[in-house]
Formats: structure tokens, C-alpha cells, sequence
């Protein structure tokens, strides 16, 4: 936090996420690999009314499957979200 209160204010969060790996399923056949995480945004509030942020999400890029599922021809996968960004504009009344 750089300044107190609700009004011009800028702010930064950071979440990281380990993960250690881990099977899809029981017979441990599918698995995940270990990965890592990282998100983070910054916000600026020029009064308790009005909020801009900007945020990114997985901000290394890091390849992850977020389903893995076996089928009679093989596996079916789904890959995680990739790098993510974008901004919010709030406003409360």
C-alpha cells in the first residue's frame, strides 16, 4: 500500500501459487507436473467512488493442463489458461 484511506490511492497485489503435482485419476497414469503461478495487479483509486486496475494472470506463461481424462482411444486433455491481462474499471455508489 503507497497511500492511507480511500482516496489516491495506489495498491499492488501479488498471489503466488506452487503446486507439487498430482494424478487426473486414480490409476496415476495421467499426471500433472509440478508448476508454478504467478498473478498481480495494481489499482489506483483517485476517490472511495472511482477505481482503475490492471491485472495479469499467470504472468510467466507457465504451461499446465487443467484436465486430463482417459478414454478407450487415449486421453483427452485441456491446457490452463495461458497469460492473461486486462483492467476493471470500478465505481460504487
Amino acid at each position: 500500500m503507497v497511500a492511507e484511506g480511500n482516496e489516491n490511492c495506489l495498491s499492488r497485489k501479488w498471489r503466488g501459487l506452487a503446486n507439487s503435482g498430482f494424478p487426473f485419476e486414480t490409476d496415476g497414469v495421467l499426471v500433472q507436473d509440478e508448476y508454478m503461478l504467478l498473478n498481480g495487479s495494481l489499482e489506483y483509486r483517485p476517490s472511495e467512488r472511482w477505481g482503475l486496475e490492471f491485472w495479469m494472470k499467470n504472468i510467466s506463461d507457465t504451461k499446465y493442463f487443467q484436465q486430463k481424462i482417459s478414454t478407450g482411444l487415449g486421453a483427452t486433455t485441456a491446457r490452463a489458461a495461458p497469460r492473461t491481462y486486462g483492467a476493471t474499471l470500478r465505481f460504487s455508489y
